[in-house]
């Protein structure tokens, strides 16, 4: 029996703290791992704990790091990077990083000749400024070395490529997020939130997901409703910051900081009303998540309009938290509910999609 192709996944960490690791390990586990799998090279590196390199190496998978020391790649990385292109000849590299492939492509085409998938999974370049030129110069010098591009939605495609993209949704099973009535009593329970209105919120505490206004929506959601508490699950930079902020305006009983969890869709069940203001997105696996276990939703209108799949609704950033939090209180009033729209959402369909393209590639 032929071993399986073996495809270069590129990101920049396994952290469970990470959308994009999360939505290539849902790819990874559906996969047909006969026919495919996937070996990861990355430059972070999480604890052991808070990563999937355990769970990635059960799979078959193989990690490869080239640690990245500072925010500029110096000569040391780009000789590790051309010892590493040079050892492994993969026929297909698939990327998730934008501010490496000045580096990568060049070498991977030269020592190997691969075909070159990137994949945006964000409206942005960057949260930084200086990044945002950064990252589109090195990706725009090494455009005629792309052979694929994905995108996780048809307004990340667009406002990522312009034209000639193709969109491979972020995967979920389905199942595992089915709202459990058991579950939410048990989760419940554990934190004493009986009687509670639970809002919930997932993602890193980074620039990005705006917990600061995050916080002062919930504020007033308190002022209006005294038995709510928040559920944040997540770790970042910005987390002891956020956990200062709680304290200055005397919330810290009713906010719950989670960290990185292993039980996320046990956590879904036990919320109410699910928000997710981010300055912006892609299309966020949270979001999906979240209406697959039937919550209603709010979401900024900076993110794509295509995560409006269930019981969601957008609102403009520009909005005060008091909007915010009446749009959340009405919401959640209405309980949950399901919606057959969540089946483009699939995981065995989009790594089926994911595959065939694969399969073009390698023959």
């Amino acid at each position: 029996m032929s071993s399986p192709v073996r495809i270069l996944q590129i990101l920049s960490s396994v952290g469970k703290n990470s959308g994009i690791a999360s939505v290539v390990l849902n790819w990874h586990r559906r996969l047909d791992r006969s026919r495919f799998q996937f070996d990861y090279l990355l430059f972070l590196r999480y604890p052991e704990n808070e990563s999937f390199e355990s769970e990635i190496k059960q799979l078959g998978g193989r990690i490869h790091y080239l640690p990245l020391k500072g925010r500029v790649p110096g000569i040391s990385f780009f000789r590790d990077s051309y010892r590493f292109f040079k050892e492994h000849n993969y026929p297909v590299v698939h990327s998730h990083v934008v501010h490496l492939s000045l580096f990568f492509y060049p070498l991977a085409k030269y020592l190997g000749k691969p075909k070159i998938i990137q994949h945006a999974h964000s409206t942005r370049w960057s949260d930084k400024k200086l990044n945002a030129v950064r990252n589109y110069l090195c990706l725009h010098s090494v455009w005629p070395l792309i052979d694929c591009r994905l995108a996780c939605s048809d307004m990340t495609g667009k406002d990522f490529y312009k034209k000639n993209y193709t969109v491979i949704n972020n995967g979920i099973d389905l199942a595992a997020f089915r709202f459990n009535p058991q579950i939410r009593e048990q989760k419940r329970a554990e934190l004493q939130l009986q009687g509670k209105l639970v809002v919930g919120h997932i993602g890193r505490f980074e620039i990005p997901k705006n917990h600061f206004f995050l916080i002062d929506i919930f504020e007033q959601i308190h002022r209006r409703q005294p038995n709510a508490v928040l559920l944040l699950l997540g770790k970042g930079s910005r987390f002891e910051a956020v956990q200062k902020y709680v304290r200055g305006k005397n919330l810290q009983k009713e906010v719950f900081f989670l960290g990185v969890r292993n039980d996320v869709s046990d956590w879904l069940q036990a919320m109410d009303i699910f928000l997710l203001p981010s300055l912006f997105e892609g299309l966020p696996v949270v979001g999906v998540e979240a209406q697959a276990a039937g919550l209603p939703c709010v979401f900024a209108d900076t993110i794509t309009p295509e995560v409006l799949l269930g019981n969601a609704r957008q609102v403009s950033l520009a909005q005060t938290a008091a909007h915010w939090a009446d749009i959340a209180l009405e919401m959640a009033s209405q309980g949950r509910k399901t919606t057959d729209a969540l089946t483009n959402f699939d995981i065995g369909k989009t790594t089926e999609k994911l595959s065939h393209i694969y399969e073009k590639f390698c023959g």
